[in-house]
């Protein structure tokens, strides 16, 4: 595998995460007296926690005394109240599933699943191949230069743009169905 098509799995992979992501449980520890967690690399949401409530950040900034919530944003955990000791609670974070890069695989992505990532590691180069005209592109003017290389209307069969779009629709539509246990 190049360095190119190595890279396109990565994005791909990202995108997959978005529908599947990688869950880890953990018994949490906060930084006592800080409102702001440090989440483990990758985070992107929390899954489940047993500290409160799902808050706004607003909600967490302005809680009445008694309420115990959090909000994940910006990659940081916001309590509600400030820990006063790191007395652990359990949280499952929403990781970006991460590659190994000495093998070039996934370790953390069902094998069943790269089937799917493979769709949309497809989209992702139909998308990067799509030219100029496809994307709606006609022409360019510099100064009084106007250069004109393509014109509307009629078509020469799918375009690359379409067949793209049909790829991300099958690769979500398999993502949207009842998940296994993976992660």
């Amino acid at each position: 595998m190049t360095d190119e098509e190595w890279e396109l799995w990565k994005t791909a992979i990202a995108e997959y995460s978005l529908y599947r992501p990688y869950l880890v449980y953990e018994a949490y520890a906060p930084t006592p007296d800080s409102v702001s967690q440090v989440a483990p690399d990758g985070t992107y949401g929390v899954e489940y926690t047993d500290y409160g409530v799902a808050f706004t950040l607003d909600e967490v900034m302005t809680a009445a005394e008694g309420d115990q919530g959090w909000c994940f944003v910006n990659g940081a955990l916001m309590l509600f109240p400030v820990p006063v000791d790191a007395t652990p609670f359990n949280i499952v974070w929403r990781l970006i599933h991460q590659p190994d890069e000495l093998t070039r695989t996934f370790p953390t992505v069902a094998t069943e699943d790269m089937v799917i990532v493979g769709w949309l590691v497809e989209a992702v180069e139909a998308e990067a191949s799509a030219s100029a005209v496809e994307m709606g592109l006609s022409g360019y003017t510099i100064g009084g230069t106007s250069v004109k290389w393509a014109q509307t209307g009629g078509s020469g069969g799918p375009s690359v743009a379409s067949r793209s779009e049909r790829l991300r629709s099958r690769a979500i539509m398999a993502l949207g169905g009842p998940m296994a246990v993976w992660g």
